[in-house]
């Protein structure tokens, strides 16, 4: 193995290993926000029935 291929492979390998967390972050933070966005849309949507059910009864 020549140098020249030993540093592209070293250079590969510290790029993938700096995305790797970076990316599994983002989509940490991405599924935590929907998560997050689903229970109070739960919430909400509760509330407009509880509401709902006060007018029509």
């Amino acid at each position: 193995m020549n140098t020249r291929h030993l540093v592209s492979l070293v250079t590969g390998i510290l790029i993938f290993s700096v995305l790797v967390p970076i990316c599994l972050s983002i989509w940490l933070a991405h599924r935590q926000a929907e998560e997050k966005f689903v229970d109070a849309l739960d919430n909400y949507a509760s509330r407009v029935l509880i509401r709902t059910d006060r007018v029509l009864a």
